[in-house]
């Protein structure tokens, strides 16, 4: 049967593009994932949300990129939320997944705000060939959830531009390059060309990374990030319907708040084009 997509952007307002995620809400059990995974790369976005309900009637959800399933989508969940919320006209919806627990978001008119796990990293040594494949020598390197690299400004985050291909290899949980930044708390970038998503545009998984970092080093709890990408995030692979895919910038601005191990993401949506898989 013929299946829709919604494409919705996260993180996305009048000066930021955000971050566009493919939303599917599927009927009945769950397709293999040889077929979830073909579904998301005809989809063509870095990731696409994948909902049904549980024996128990549930909402379960589940992201794959167009290689790949991965264990934590932010992105693609705030997507998934608005497509849901919109429906139901509800403000709240929680999601089951496979390794991440509940995941509940919540929105408050034009915003979202979801209740992650925090995921704090762990100061590790210099890794020289890491260093090869960014192409720069961070200012501390930690390890954990994700890789975190810490510079010591915006400009030199901006600057970077990695060897793809070694990065691949050296970092198999995505990396997170990362400094103070001017107007926002800090600023981030965010490499996964381990799952085929070489530069993610903004990425709620990689501020479940950021925001403990930050509010350590900055000895507060509400946060504001920025996510400055080197170049617009994709558009998708299909024929999108009433398509608004271009307001605004690369790049988008997520708000967090810590709270011990769990953090708060939150940021707007805008939802830009539906399309029809046969």
């Amino acid at each position: 049967m013929p299946i829709t997509i919604h494409r919705v952007a996260a993180f996305a307002d009048d000066t930021y593009a955000g971050n566009p995620a493919g939303v599917c809400e599927l009927d009945g059990a769950w397709p293999s994932d040889a077929t979830l995974t073909r579904i998301a790369a005809r989809v063509g976005l870095s990731e696409t949300a994948f909902v049904t309900r549980d024996a128990d009637g549930a909402k379960a959800i589940r992201w794959f990129t167009p290689r790949a399933e991965v264990p934590l989508c932010g992105h693609a969940t705030l997507g998934a939320a608005r497509v849901i919320l919109d429906r139901d006209g509800a403000s709240r919806v929680v999601f089951r997944t496979r390794e991440a627990g509940p995941l509940a978001v919540e929105r408050d008119h034009d915003r979202f705000t979801m209740d992650f796990p925090a995921n704090p990293p762990t100061r590790a040594s210099r890794d020289a060939d890491l260093e090869a494949a960014l192409g720069a020598r961070p200012r501390a390197l930690f390890r954990g959830f994700k890789i975190l690299a810490r510079f010591d400004d915006a400009t030199a985050v901006s600057a970077l531009r990695p060897d793809f291909a070694r990065l691949a290899a050296l970092a198999p949980s995505g990396l997170i390059a990362t400094a103070p930044g001017d107007e926002e708390d800090f600023v981030s970038r965010y490499f996964a060309p381990h799952v085929g998503v070489d530069e993610d545009p903004v990425t709620g998984s990689a501020h479940t990374v950021l925001a403990p970092y930050w509010a350590e080093a900055l000895d507060r709890t509400q946060l504001v990030g920025r996510q400055i990408p080197a170049a617009a995030p994709p558009s998708g692979g299909l024929a999108w319907t009433d398509t608004d895919a271009s307001a605004g910038r690369p790049g988008g601005v997520v708000r967090c708040e810590a709270r011990g191990d769990r953090v708060l993401l939150g940021g707007t949506t805008r939802r830009t084009g539906t399309a029809t898989l046969d």
